[in-house]
């Protein structure tokens, strides 16, 4: 039954409390997702669980997608269009506007809606300028020299006499 199955993967909708509960939907122009987006609105209707339009971001602008491939293939030792270089399947994925999310949903708008009350429900408050660092208890008031010493400490544990191009850096 698809509902055990859910409820036994993720829990049912008392798990996380009324109004708590989303189907994620995601919608980056692959076939794949058109297929997954039109079941899980099945399933969405089936079990009166509400859906959630989100984005997966790598980049800011869709301009950025040829960098991302080139950051991809470095970090995975691969070469540009190589055949079994991991690559995005286009250039959907970066931070799409408002009016884009919703042409992407059109056909599901209770999505985008549904983004805006999960949206209102956060709470963060965030002060710019203010810099909040751990405070950690040190033996002297000169934290920028006792931090120097334990690096110092820890690299002569690994690696006995230090050369002198990593004491200077």
């Amino acid at each position: 039954d698809l509902l055990d199955a859910i409820v036994a993967k993720f829990g049912d909708k008392n798990t996380f409390g009324e109004g708590n509960y989303y189907l994620e939907v995601q919608n980056h122009g692959m076939i794949e997702e058109k297929e997954v987006l039109e079941g899980v609105a099945d399933i969405s209707r089936e079990l009166d669980i509400p859906m959630v339009a989100t984005n997966d971001v790598h980049y800011i602008e869709r301009r950025d997608a040829d960098i991302q491939n080139v950051l991809i293939a470095i970090q995975t030792n691969k070469i540009v269009g190589e055949s079994n270089a991991l690559a995005f399947e286009n250039d959907d994925f970066y931070l799409k506007s408002a009016e884009e999310m919703a042409q992407a949903f059109c056909d599901y708008p209770e999505a985008i809606s549904n983004t805006q009350i999960i949206a209102r429900q956060c709470n963060f408050d965030f002060e710019f300028g203010v810099t909040k660092l751990p405070l950690f208890d040190v033996p002297t008031d000169d934290h920028r020299a006792y931090l120097e010493s334990e690096c110092l400490a820890g690299l002569s544990n690994l690696m006995g006499a230090i050369p002198a191009n990593y004491a200077e850096r």
